[in-house]
């Protein structure tokens, strides 16, 4: 089992989990104080939008984390299947260019979207 997550929903599974841990423990003991902070005279009639964004932050911040874990895991834990993706993106680049068509850069997963992104001076995006 790879120490590395592959697919966005196992990445969204984690941040979804200990997001919500956090915000349910945030509000369940402290949703006085954080629904003090949109008490402005403005936000009165729409006072549940900035408690609901306020309540899904934990969890955009924990995605953002572990998306940047996860590109820190795939280079040291799963480097011969980054260093595959990265020789069979090379070699369609170099088709590509050979053949002289574009090449549109659509990764499948997070391995080949990393391997994309650590190749990034051999192409460029249109």
């Amino acid at each position: 089992m790879p120490a590395y997550c592959s697919k966005r929903a196992e990445l969204f599974a984690i941040s979804g989990f200990l997001g919500g841990a956090v915000s349910t423990v945030a509000f369940r003991y402290r949703a006085d104080q954080i629904s003090s902070y949109f008490d402005l005279p403005v936000l009165h009639r729409y006072s549940i939008i900035p408690l609901v964004l306020s309540y899904l932050l934990p969890t955009l911040v924990f995605y953002l984390g572990c998306y940047s874990l996860n590109g820190l895991l795939i280079p040291l834990f799963g480097t011969s299947e980054f260093n595959a993706q990265r020789k069979a993106i090379m070699k369609r680049l170099l088709d590509a260019t050979l053949s002289g068509e574009s090449l549109m850069a659509n990764p499948v997963d997070l391995l080949e979207e990393h391997a994309w992104i650590s190749l990034k001076k051999y192409w460029r995006p249109e």
